[in-house]
């Protein structure tokens, strides 16, 4: 995080020194995210709640206008729940549950513009740009027979070949800036094919997102 703090500090002045263009923020960014999936093939996946941390820089164009960039660690992901009943004779049956977990971190860029409606309102509209860091998949089984019922999990880490290395979203929403404080509340729409591997390739991240910021002024007009 420290590493990544002074690169983008270093990018800022080499920014301003070029076009002229200050940079009047770095700010400390977290928050929470609802992550699932969208796509022909994501029928039936519900969401999975993660983190996300990370830093940002910010430009100023004019009094109501400004360009947002940075680094975000960010989880990503969605489970999908599917049950089955099993007829064992005529009077007993049984029911086979199980649940495929799939999480996968990565480090997004975003390049965020955002303009002000109304003080302190603004909106914001950009891409994203995740790489893809890791990821693992968890198969959680229940077999239930009358009284017994039997538990098994199972986990594996998620080879890269099986994800696409890169994933592009569009993301969008309201934010509250009051000086040293920003909230966002927004949306991420995935545009990237997530899976690699299998016959289900049609999904792509669906977002939704809240996090808060501080901001250091290291630039003032």
């Amino acid at each position: 995080m420290r590493r990544l703090l002074m690169l983008l500090v270093c990018l800022s002045g080499l920014w301003s020194t070029s076009y002229g263009t200050p940079v009047s923020k770095v700010g400390l960014v977290g928050g929470l995210q609802w992550a699932n999936m969208r796509g022909a093939d994501a029928e039936g996946t519900t969401g999975l709640l993660g983190g996300k941390a990370g830093v940002r820089v910010q430009w100023n164009f004019s009094a109501h206008w400004a360009l947002q960039t940075g680094g975000m660690y960010q989880m990503q992901g969605a489970q999908k729940d599917t049950m089955l009943t099993l007829s064992l004779g005529p009077t007993s049956t049984g029911r086979l549950e199980w649940t495929k977990r799939t999480r996968l971190q990565y480090l997004a860029f975003p390049i965020i513009l955002h303009g002000e409606i109304y003080a302190p309102w603004h909106v914001f509209v950009g891409p994203s740009f995740g790489i893809f860091l890791n990821g693992t998949g968890e198969l959680e089984q229940r077999v239930s027979i009358g009284d017994s019922t039997k538990h098994t999990t199972q986990s594996r880490t998620i080879p890269r070949d099986e994800v696409a290395p890169v994933d592009i979203t569009v993301v969008t929403g309201l934010m509250y800036h009051k000086a040293p404080w920003q909230v966002e509340l927004g949306y991420a729409l995935g545009m990237t094919d997530i899976p690699r591997v299998g016959e289900e390739r049609d999904m792509q991240h669906s977002t939704f997102f809240f996090q808060m910021g501080y901001f250091f002024a290291i630039n003032r007009r």
